[in-house]
Parts: C-alpha cells; structure tokens; sequence
C-alpha cells in the first residue's frame, strides 16, 4: 500500500503551524533528487541545496543546532545521526548525512518526497512522547511511546490523568483540520503541558500499536492512557489486555 501523502510534514505542517515546532522546507529539482538519491555528495548541484538548507537553517531558532530529515523519513540510520541525536550544526553536515543514508535515499529514490525539511533541534525528553490513537475523529488510547522502561515520573495517578485530559481537549480542539478522522498521532508534552505533534501516522500496520499491542481491537471503545507499570508491578513480559 503507498504511503498516503498526508503523512508528510510538508502536507500536515501548514495545517497545524501553531501545533508544533517551527518548521522550513527545501524543495529539490529533478537533478538534485537524483543526486541525493544516489548518495552525490559533491555533485555540481550540492552547493545549490546547500545555500537553501542554509537560508531555512537561518530562519529557525537557535540555526547553530538543527534538526534535518527528509520530508517522511530522518536518518537515524547513519553514525553522524545517532552520535549527536540529530543535531546537526551545518547546512554542509546536513547534506552529507542526508546523502549517507539509506532510508532518505529509498524515500528519495521511491518518490516518498522531493523536500527536505529543517526544524530546530530540540532534545525531548522521552517520559513526554506519547503515541495518540485517534479513531474516527476522538482519542481512543494514548500510549508511552519509548518502551525501554517504567518511568517513575509518570508513576502518579492525578499527573496521569491531567495528561489523559490534556490528549482529549487537544484531540477534540484540532479534529476538524485532521486530514484523517482515523489515525496515528506522535505528541510531545512541554513541561507547561503544551502538546506539539511530532508525526502523523496511518492508522495499522506498518504503523507499531506500542502498549495497545495489536490492532485487532474494538475501536469505538475508549482505551485510556497505557504506561509500562512499575517493575515490581510486573509479570514477565508486558501485556495490557483489552
């Protein structure tokens, strides 16, 4: 199944401007689609891309630590990516590791995008991301969305439920320029509990249902706020049912 387009940033961005991180975009030509698909990173046409990286570089708050993806896919399969957490200083670095990656060079190469998108690099904190399971315009479940462990700070049944509340308003308050009324939401909570969306996901595979484990649910019901519980809560391996 093709990947629909308003699952790109540059569909969903204008939609949801005040909604989440400031956000510029680099449309690429014919010859620069070629070059980035095929990994050129001295190609004659480089410096071109690089000057308008750059220019939306400048334009983001604090340009000196971006954050550089294609417009579907980042590369976090590249060493540069995953040593500095996808910062990047440079419209020159941002280039290279465009072109050092796989992923971006198959979207790229497969058509996915022609556009690169710069955002300011911010270091989120993984207790705040959470996965939004939104069907038929309302929330239906909100799952913690790094599963590598409990986090003690979520482990408190009023903060737990202001965040639940929180998803609801913000689901209820956005639901008419949803391009979808049946989707995957990916949030992050500031510490004044602002939500900003992260990504916009299809609704099933290959989209990871996190701790509501399966997709093979009754949607209409509501699920609630899903968190790994405490260790000394737990049996084996994680397993919410319903």
């Amino acid at each position: 199944m093709d990947t629909p387009k308003w699952v790109n940033v540059s569909y969903w961005y204008p939609l949801f401007r005040d909604d989440t991180f400031h956000t510029e975009f680099v449309k690429l030509n014919d010859q620069e689609i070629i070059a980035l698909a095929n990994g050129r990173i001295k190609d004659p046409v480089a410096p071109g891309v690089i000057a308008r990286i750059d220019e939306a570089m400048d334009k983001i708050p604090m340009r000196w630590r971006s954050f550089v993806t294609a417009d579907t896919v980042a590369p976090t399969d590249t060493g540069r990516f995953v040593s500095k957490f996808g910062a990047v200083v440079s419209a020159e670095s941002a280039w290279r590791i465009l072109c050092e990656s796989t992923k971006v060079k198959l979207a790229i190469a497969n058509g996915d995008t022609d556009t690169i998108v710069v955002r300011p690099y911010r270091p989120l904190t993984r207790p705040r991301e959470f996965r939004l399971f939104i069907y038929e315009g309302e929330l239906k479940a909100m799952s913690q969305y790094w599963l590598t462990r409990h986090f003690r700070r979520l482990n408190d049944d009023h903060l737990k439920a202001e965040l639940w509340d929180d998803a609801v308003n913000f689901v209820k308050r956005i639901k008419d320029k949803l391009p979808e009324k049946t989707l995957v939401m990916d949030i992050y909570f500031t510490r004044d509990h602002t939500i900003y969306i992260i990504d916009l996901n299809v609704w099933g595979p290959p989209t990871q249902p996190l701790l509501m484990n399966s997709w093979n649910k009754d949607w209409k019901t509501v699920f609630g706020l899903r968190l790994i519980p405490p260790p000394e809560a737990q049996a084996g391996t994680i397993h919410i049912d319903g």
